[in-house]
């Protein structure tokens, strides 16, 4: 794996170097500023397979990097860690939102650096793999269509859209969440509770398309508030947000969240429209105290969602029972 590390501090790339090097990283750049980096990136032929920005750096910081590397057409999906010595939560939440894949802290745990690379790596080869795929079979592009369908269940890449970055990253930003952290943060799911119906009527790119249009219709019924989104799979959108908003950040979901995804009007491949059944669900608040876990509270979140939708089925069911059964209008009595 072909890895680039920037960062001002000629001290910390020496250190970087050494920890990969011995890790069994042997491939390893460095450069001491963002222009340095882009310049290096732009004339480099064979490409980076990881990237290492730190984030406060003169001239470009790293978020700014990020960004523009992110932005490169070859590095869409390539990991990128970033390093902070900074507690400061913005900044790691607008290192997320410019596209990076996960952090680590300075000073070092080498334990740590070296396993967030290994994930890296791992997630490095899983896209190499994809894409060896779909160029053998880009060809034939009605079997390519067939073929790059996901699974229900499996999470779907949005691409620009506000605040919403990949869940393998989401899940990321929860776990490196410290207790204070996690205690200023709520979590809300919201489940498109006919998906199955959806998704076996759309084709591969209809369905990626109708699950980017809900991302941006919750991403724009979210007004003036900090957030980061990440679409699970299997109907499901979790958001990250300050708990001071909880509350009104759900009421607004509630009541734009409707007239927002009508404004994108989703179509199947046919041409009709696509019936949307979403539940917004109930904001779920850790406890300062508490000993539960960042990936436990996003699992609350889910289970009330899903729980919230199977309610609704109920009720949708109870209610079609009835009007089945109901008698003839000139039957109809009302009681007084």
């Amino acid at each position: 794996m072909r890895i680039l590390a920037v960062d001002d501090d000629t001290i910390i790339l020496q250190l970087l170097e050494e920890i990969l090097k011995n890790a069994g990283y042997p491939e390893f750049q460095s450069a001491t500023s963002g222009p340095e980096a882009l310049q290096i990136i732009n004339a480099d032929p064979e490409g980076f397979d990881c990237f290492l920005l730190d984030i406060q750096m003169p001239e470009m910081d790293g978020i700014e990097l990020c960004r523009r590397i992110r932005a490169m057409r070859l590095y869409a999906r390539v990991p990128i860690l970033m390093i902070t010595a900074m507690s400061d939560k913005s900044y790691v939440d607008r290192s997320f939102m410019a596209g990076a894949t996960d952090y680590v802290t300075k000073p070092f745990d080498v334990l740590e650096l070296v396993t967030r690379v290994r994930l890296a790596d791992r997630l490095t080869e899983e896209s190499r793999r994809v894409a060896d795929r779909d160029q053998a079979l880009r060809a034939l592009q009605a079997e390519v269509e067939e073929k790059e369908r996901r699974s229900l269940d499996e999470p779907v890449d949005i691409d620009d859209v506000d605040g919403v970055i990949d869940y393998f990253a989401f899940e990321n930003y929860l776990l490196q969440l410290g207790r204070g952290r996690l205690f200023m943060s709520a979590l809300l799911a919201v489940k498109v509770a006919n998906i199955s119906e959806i998704f076996s009527r759309c084709s591969p790119r209809c369905f990626r398309n109708f699950v980017t249009d809900v991302a941006e219709a919750l991403s724009d019924s979210i007004v003036g508030q900090d957030f980061l989104m990440a679409y699970r799979g299997s109907g499901i959108f979790v958001i990250a947000f300050d708990r001071r908003f909880a509350e009104s950040i759900a009421d607004e979901l509630r009541e734009d969240f409707p007239a927002r995804l009508a404004e994108f009007s989703p179509l199947h491949d046919d041409g009709t429209p696509i019936r949307v059944e979403a539940i917004i669900g109930d904001p779920e608040l850790p406890g300062l105290l508490s000993s539960q876990r960042a990936t436990d509270t996003l699992r609350k979140a889910i289970a009330n969602a899903e729980r919230k939708a199977l309610v609704a089925a109920a009720a949708n069911d109870a209610a079609a029972r009835v009007r089945r059964n109901r008698p003839p209008e000139d039957e109809i009595t009302i009681a007084v």
